[in-house]
């Protein structure tokens, strides 16, 4: 038993965090940076035999981590990641056409992005923590007693060498993921009622890359970067796969390949390679043929994993993070991404609390705020999949995602406005809204109806999937708070010109007058945001302040993510 170990079992730690995987030195690494006066120990296993995923990671994360002072590590041991490329299928029942029709970035994306090979990063993440001055203990949590108003929580663990004992912290964080440690003992979770999601994935070494980088692809010519550095999507009925490559010291080269599938959708059960190779073969034969050219490494496997959790932040000070509070589909690589904006959201929870800014809503505004992100999100991933069959409608709705994303959810959440007391609720209030779906529902009804006529053609769409307005590269130039009203106006005023061409193409005698009222919707925000906020922090506007029935002095957060 080292010293370290010996230290962390008799200090009565500030904050304790449950579990030992990438989520978890993560937020030590930020509690590290922005609390270093706090001490902080890690619970978790020493052999630990949880399944590892989340290799790809968006722009979000990866600022979190350049701010962590993880850039290097990344560029020398990491993959780039260029953005998320899609393949479509016009037959999916036809295995003998090889042709995909592809979406992939039209530009390098403005924000650099990673493909982890987590195992390699969470041991020198951790290492890195540890050098910095968080314990680690190995053990496994077998009890856990949280305290109300100030009392410290007090948490019982097995050591790996048989001892048991108690720590007690003021703080205390669930990274366990799927254990669920906090979230069991509090009965905090349920599981998803609709679109249950089964995943089947491995490691593959030694393949032969030229089966991806030569997949037969309709697409734009890429004059920016090389396809194979991106995170592959290869889209089915009811179903995605991924292919993600990562860099490797162990093996001539290794690529993380997965399948997701609603089991309400898609018709088969895959429980083991063998059964991806037969059924995989069926739609994507290119994927099967991928996989046979190398070694499977490992492979792991769940059933019916999505579930979400009605309470992730407590006043109290406890909190769930990453895969402890809500699980998460990553068809767009949020994972990691959520558990970013989870570590800059407890941290302004914990500050606070320290010196006694904390109203007494502040907790449960940023969990709201942190549910919207998480739900529609998801919500929105979940309804995909009944049309990841039909080529163009699935681009279509991928495209109204990226917009959204892009004009919305990543301004608002760059600018720290998840982890702010105005922010939080205007996020909650106007950008739930807009994401639940209450202009784009419509929308992708209309695509449907558009779809299914003659006039659109995948070849001519894809250019537009992902371009450089798709993605908002003139907002990201500067990534600046003052520039988001116009940002939003820019994307409002884009939906009027996208919603009148499909209305077009779907036939005028398909018109609502909910499209009528979403359209005219979107005219009006496209004129009148930058009229009230152009130049103007919109967190800080008396007009928003009253409109929130926020009242007195706010001290605004500075953190940025």
């Amino acid at each position: 038993m080292t010293d370290q170990h010996t230290q962390a079992m008799t200090t009565e730690p500030d904050i304790l965090i449950m579990g030992g995987g990438v989520t978890a030195n993560l937020l030590a690494a930020y509690f590290r940076k922005y609390v270093p006066d706090l001490s902080v120990v890690i619970v978790r296993p020493r052999d630990s035999t949880r399944p590892i995923v989340g290799e790809s990671t968006i722009e979000i994360t990866t600022r979190v981590m350049q701010d962590l002072g993880l850039s290097r590590m990344l560029v020398e041991k990491h993959f780039p990641k260029y953005g998320l490329t899609y393949y479509y299928k016009r037959n999916l029942k036809d295995p003998t056409d090889p042709v995909y029709y592809t979406s992939e970035p039209a530009n390098i994306p403005p924000f650099p992005a990673f493909q982890l090979n987590r195992f390699v990063f969470d041991r020198d993440l951790e290492q890195i923590n540890i050098e910095g001055g968080v314990r680690v203990t190995n053990g496994r949590v077998r009890e856990v007693s949280v305290g109300e108003g100030a009392a410290r929580h007090r948490t019982k663990v097995q050591l790996d060498e048989g001892d048991e004992i108690e720590l007690s912290s003021r703080w205390l964080v669930d990274a366990t993921g799927r254990s669920r440690v906090l979230g069991r003992a509090l009965h905090l979770h349920t599981p998803d009622e609709h679109g249950q999601r089964d995943v089947f994935w491995m490691r593959v070494s030694n393949f032969d890359e030229g089966l991806l980088r030569d997949i037969p692809s309709v697409k734009k010519e890429n004059r920016s970067f090389d396809s194979y550095y991106a995170t592959h999507h290869f889209m089915g009925k009811g179903n995605w796969i991924w292919a993600i490559p990562m860099r490797t010291d162990e093996h001539e080269n290794l690529i993380s390949i997965g399948i997701i599938y609603r089991p309400d959708i898609y018709p088969h059960t895959i429980r083991n390679a063998e059964d991806f190779d037969k059924y995989v073969a069926e739609e994507h034969p290119a994927v099967a043929d991928l996989v046979r050219s190398g070694t499977v490494e490992d492979t792991n496997r769940y059933r019916k994993y999505m579930y979400t959790s009605r309470q992730r932040y407590s006043a109290n000070g406890w909190f769930c993070i990453g895969d402890a509070a809500d699980s998460v589909d990553p068809l767009y690589s949020t994972g990691l991404a959520l558990s970013s904006v989870q570590a800059t959201q407890i941290t302004e929870l914990i500050t606070r609390q320290r010196n006694g800014t904390c109203g007494p809503d502040f907790a449960s505004d940023l969990d709201r705020a942190f549910e919207v992100f998480h739900h529609t999100a998801q919500n929105d991933i979940t309804r995909l999949y009944e049309v990841m069959d039909q080529p163009l409608t699935c681009a279509l709705w991928q495209h109204l995602g990226f917009i959204t994303h892009h004009y919305v959810v990543a301004p608002f959440v760059l600018s720290g406005y998840l982890c702010d007391p105005v922010g939080a609720k205007l996020w909650s209030r106007l950008v739930g809204a807009e994401l639940a779906g209450r202009g784009l529902n419509p929308m992708k009804r209309l695509v449907q109806q558009a779809a299914a006529r003659d006039g659109l053609d995948l070849r001519s769409e894809l250019p537009r999937l992902q371009s450089g307005f798709a993605l908002n590269f003139r907002f990201f130039e500067w990534a600046r708070e003052e520039d988001m009203a116009r940002s939003l106006a820019r994307m409002h005023r884009y939906l009027v010109g996208f919603r009148l061409r499909m209305m077009r193409h779907a036939g005028w005698s398909n018109l609502s007058m909910d499209q009528l009222g979403e359209l005219a919707r979107d005219a009006a925000a496209g004129s009148l945001l930058p009229l009230l906020f152009e130049g103007r922090k919109v967190r800080s506007s008396q007009l928003v302040a009253r409109w929130l029935g926020v009242r007195g002095p706010v001290e605004h957060t500075t953190r940025r993510v």
